[in-house]
């Protein structure tokens, strides 16, 4: 409980609290100052403080007395007095001034009279304060100081404030409360204890007996550290957590905390050391890309028969900057399978167990996925039956490994029969740099008969031949053999009139046969057919042409002039 003293005091600057009677000296031809001391409207003379506590009071005071004509006087009063732990009492602070004036009434005879002093009562506020461990007892003469006393004047005599008789004051200290200190908060808990420098670290809170509002101090040492040390703006936390964020984060190393409470008075033991808490700040080594084999053509750069996986590993995470292990635990990218034709990128890292990531391990690797290609030419027209033959072919690779062997070469054709046929290269002739050969490449191509012709009597175009209307003509040709009898294109031969052409150079037929109607035949001997055209007499005076169509779909025409 704090009281409010009003005390009354001499000057002379003496403040005489004795047992309710304040001691006033009056000294002849000086200034005094009188002085009472109030607590709570009474007055008193002993002024009681508990251990650790304080106790405010009024000073009263004003001035009787003889004083230089003229003039202003002026002083100021200790306010603050305490009993330390050895149970010495000083004082100190000086109130602001205080001021008295003369009041003109001249006061004794002689050449140069005083003046009296006008009353100006006038009150400062003091306290006495007791440390903690101030021994409790009654502290007597206790002197209430005046300080920085003048008189300035201008008039006559020359007397002036002073503090000739010193006033006393009784203390009386009795023992304070026991201020009970915080309990002990609880231990700290970080929200990740693996991280890159940024979580949350939360306790319990304390509890205080006197109710006093409770502060924490957070501490901190890594594993090089001596001991602990206080976390940068954590010396006074008004909550029971810290937070480690973007703006703030603590530095690498492997931590451990500690937490004390405090009152403002009294403080707790500190907590348990915390678990350690690791920040990584810095990235595991680049890890090593591995091809799930060797390359299966290490020309060209490198070259996989069909797909290859790249798996990574082999990174380290370094120490930290305490000297101890890194957060490791690491983990790498999913392996990349290379499934594309031509070059096929990859790229991998490994991160630690606190999120750092390391530089990529990339590059590229060449995967072959596809079969050369064979191109296969036959011969753009018919080939005669039973001539010698080829089909070219060139085999490529494109964007891939490239041709190891059958990179062009030529296939047989097979010419014993007329007709429409297929040219193979077969699958595997082409074989590129990784081993894989080519599908079958295939082309068409066509076989006609060797045909010579017309032999005499008939002449070949542009020669006009001619002949008597009604004639059966032998219209001869080879095949190269015995071709069989059914080698005419069905419906044919056919006879077509046509222009008879003055300029044309015209041919007697020197041979015609006697035939009923036309008719083919062989002619082994002479290695010819003879097809027996028998004209019609109608045709007398026109001209026509006869088309010998083969089976193998090549025409043959000779034009001729029918006479009467």
């Amino acid at each position: 409980m704090k009281h409010l003293i009003h005390g009354k005091r001499r000057v002379m600057l003496a403040f005489a609290l004795a047992l309710g009677v304040m001691s006033l000296a009056a000294v002849a031809l000086a200034s005094e100052i009188t002085a009472t001391a109030e607590i709570e409207g009474t007055t008193v003379t002993t002024v009681t403080v508990a251990q650790g506590d304080s106790t405010s009071f009024n000073v009263h005071a004003d001035a009787t007395g003889a004083v230089q004509c003229q003039s202003t006087s002026t002083a100021k009063a200790d306010t603050a007095y305490a009993v330390n732990d050895s149970g010495i009492v000083s004082s100190g602070t000086p109130s602001t001034a205080m001021t008295w004036n003369d009041n003109g009434t001249t006061q004794g005879g002689g050449m140069s009279p005083n003046c009296g002093t006008t009353s100006n009562p006038q009150t400062r506020a003091a306290a006495v304060t007791a440390s903690a461990n101030a021994p409790v007892g009654t502290y007597t003469n206790v002197p209430v100081k005046f300080t920085e006393i003048s008189t300035v004047g201008t008039g006559t005599g020359s007397a002036k404030l002073s503090d000739a008789t010193l006033s006393t004051i009784t203390v009386v200290v009795v023992a304070g409360s026991v201020n009970q200190a915080p309990t002990t908060p609880g231990t700290p808990g970080a929200t990740s204890s693996v991280n890159e420098g940024q979580f949350t670290l939360n306790w319990t809170a304390s509890t205080d007996s006197d109710n006093d509002p409770i502060t924490y101090r957070l501490e901190h040492k890594d594993a090089n550290d001596a001991g602990y040390s206080l976390v940068t703006g954590a010396g006074s936390l008004s909550t029971n957590s810290f937070t480690f964020g973007s703006s703030n984060p603590e530095g690498e190393g492997t931590w451990t905390y500690q937490v004390q409470a405090s009152d403002g008075t009294a403080t707790s033991a500190f907590s348990a050391a915390s678990n350690t808490v690791k920040v990584d700040q810095h990235a595991p080594t680049t890890p090593t890309a591995t091809p799930d084999r060797s390359p299966d053509y290490s020309g060209g750069g490198g070259w996989f028969l069909g797909s290859v996986t790249v798996s990574y590993s082999g990174s380290t995470d370094p120490n930290l900057q305490d000297g101890s292990a890194g957060s490791d635990n690491i983990t790498y990218s999913a392996a990349d399978v290379l499934n594309s034709s031509g070059a096929n990128a990859y790229s991998g890292t490994a991160t630690d167990a606190a999120g750092n990531e390391s530089a990529a391990a990339s590059g590229s690797l060449n995967v072959d996925l596809n079969k050369p290609i064979v191109q296969v030419t036959c011969p753009s027209g018919p080939v005669t039956q039973n001539s010698s033959q080829t089909a070219s072919y060139t085999a490529s690779d494109p964007g891939e490994s490239g041709i190891a062997s059958g990179a062009s070469g030529t296939v047989a054709l097979d010419t014993s029969q007329v007709g429409t046929y297929t040219a193979t290269v077969p699958a595997g002739t082409a074989v590129d740099n990784v081993g894989r050969g080519s599908a079958a490449a295939t082309c068409q191509y066509s076989v006609v008969y060797n045909w010579t012709g017309f032999f005499r009597p008939v002449d070949n175009p542009e020669v006009l031949n001619t002949v008597k209307a009604g004639s059966a003509i032998p219209v001869k040709f080879s095949l190269a053999g015995d071709q069989g009898l059914d080698i005419l294109a069905a419906d044919y031969p056919t006879s077509n009139k046509i222009n008879c052409l003055n300029s044309a150079d015209m041919d007697s037929i020197e041979e015609t046969m006697t035939a009923g109607g036309s008719t083919l035949k062989y002619d082994a001997t002479a290695d010819q057919y003879v097809y027996v055209w028998k004209t019609d007499k109608r045709w007398a005076g026109t001209c026509r042409q006869l088309n010998v169509t083969l089976d193998d779909g090549t025409s043959h025409v000779a034009n001729f002039k029918l006479m009467k």
